[in-house]
């Protein structure tokens, strides 16, 4: 049982009778902040949310893929979503995490709303480049956000190694 007293970071480690060690690392954020750091599928939830991430391959040949703790989704349509249940705080913003660089990748462009069938209109950001990437929303209703690459070759991917959300109070 753990059991927060601060934002911050800490590392617990366990040791067995036998010497051997296992550790994890906690991260208290600020309140309303709900962060995923790697992935272990390319669909899930985000902790309680409310919120939960997919990708699709579009008309790629290459599916998406976890390579290590990164999801990517190869292109040409390739996309990574999240979307809030009914029940699920608004998003206020959303910060990216990107896995580094490499030949292929561009630009991505993103969407966003209160639904799939609602999002606004379409915003470029920077290339990835190892590094992260916030998106502040407008709106106070947002919970369905849409990344995908703006290249139609089919090495053009989006690389996500975690995500982070902060949620209206």
């Amino acid at each position: 049982l753990v059991t927060a007293v601060g934002v911050g970071k800490a590392f617990i480690v366990a040791t067995a009778s036998t010497g051997r060690k296992a550790s994890v690392e906690i991260i208290v954020l600020a309140n309303n902040i709900v962060e995923v750091n790697g992935f272990t599928a390319v669909t899930g939830n985000i902790g309680d949310s409310g919120y939960t991430y997919a990708a699709e391959k579009g008309a790629a040949k290459t599916a998406p893929a976890v390579n290590g703790e990164a999801i990517r989704v190869y292109q040409d349509g390739g996309i990574f979503t999240v979307a809030g249940n009914e029940t699920a705080k608004a998003m206020t913003s959303l910060t990216i995490t990107s896995d580094g660089s490499s030949a292929g990748e561009g630009p991505f462009t993103y969407v966003y709303g209160a639904s799939a069938s609602t999002v606004g209109a379409v915003q470029t950001g920077p290339a990835w480049s190892n590094h992260q990437v916030t998106i502040n929303f407008e709106g106070d209703n947002v919970k369905y956000f849409k990344l995908t690459t703006t290249g139609t070759d089919k090495n053009h991917r989006v690389y996500v190694k975690a995500i982070s959300l902060a949620l209206a109070a």
